[in-house]
């Protein structure tokens, strides 16, 4: 039994695709999964925009729909290809505190790095790593926008300090070596 966690994007893009192909994928070869799917459609206006950056960092919401969905459906494994930024990675300590292990698909270095690509002023920079991610701030890398890069940076900071990467998911599933 498997919960497949998703935040769609507003312009459908190659996550949303690999995610759709693999729920057809593992029920067709005959395991039950449940999908716990957000969108972003409702993101708009200065209110919207700034609940949802708060919520970025830590969302109730994300928690508590987790939670209603371990709880009613009982899974074997939490699959997240997304989270960001309605559900959080509120989710990940949700399912933990529940006995779920979760596993993740990077589509990309968003959990690091708020440009999500560490492609920065026309090149890879790796700073995000072991420094700050606040250091991307004036750099503007997130929708080319000060306070959107620096709340990605919060978010990115706040769960590396908490340890939510390494404590509470169980497992990556990365799509090249570099990840």
């Amino acid at each position: 039994k498997i919960l497949m966690v998703h935040n769609r994007y507003q312009q459908r893009g190659g996550e949303d695709a690999v995610f759709a192909a693999e729920v057809q994928m593992l029920r067709s070869n005959g395991h039950d999964v449940v999908t716990l799917l957000e969108n972003n459609d409702d993101i708009t206006g200065v209110f919207g925009r700034v609940k949802t950056a708060v919520g970025s960092i830590y969302s109730r919401y994300g928690a508590q729909r987790v939670s209603g969905a371990v709880s009613s459906f009982r899974p074997d494994v939490m699959h997240v290809h997304n989270f960001f930024p309605k559900l959080s990675p509120s989710i990940f300590r949700s399912a933990r505190k529940l006995g779920v292990p979760t596993v993740m698909t990077l589509h990309n270095y968003r959990l690091i790095c708020p440009s999500a690509s560490f492609y920065i002023d026309g090149e890879v920079n790796e700073l995000s790593v072991t420094r700050s991610a606040f250091w991307t701030v004036p750099k503007r890398v997130y929708k080319n926008s000060l306070f959107g890069t620096a709340v990605v940076a919060a978010m990115v900071d706040y769960h590396k300090w908490r340890g939510t990467w390494s404590r509470d998911i169980d497992a990556f599933i990365t799509l090249t070596g570099f990840a």
